[in-house]
């Protein structure tokens, strides 16, 4: 199945949302499910709340582990470091 994704959330200013788009769509299952996870948060009992508020999140751009590109996106990745950090 190949699909179009557009998350960069190490970027500064991260896309609001982002459109899944299948090109090749197998004959079952590949099903996209949806979340909203305000709500989700929202729902978590006190303790894990104050769990979760503790972690932090490290977004970083880079190739999925395993895959390679080429020289040149490889060298300009390396040369534009993306990375942010939530707390």
């Amino acid at each position: 199945m190949d699909w179009l994704d557009t998350d960069v959330t190490a970027a500064v200013n991260p896309p609001y949302a982002s459109i899944l788009r299948g090109v090749t769509i197998p004959p079952y299952g590949g099903d996209t499910q949806w979340t909203n996870l305000v709500v989700a948060y929202d729902k978590l009992s006190v303790p894990l709340h104050a769990f979760v508020d503790g972690l932090r999140g490290v977004h970083r751009f880079a190739p999925l582990q395993g895959a390679s590109g080429t020289q040149s996106f490889s060298q300009a990745v390396d040369a534009n470091t993306l990375v942010s950090e939530d707390r």
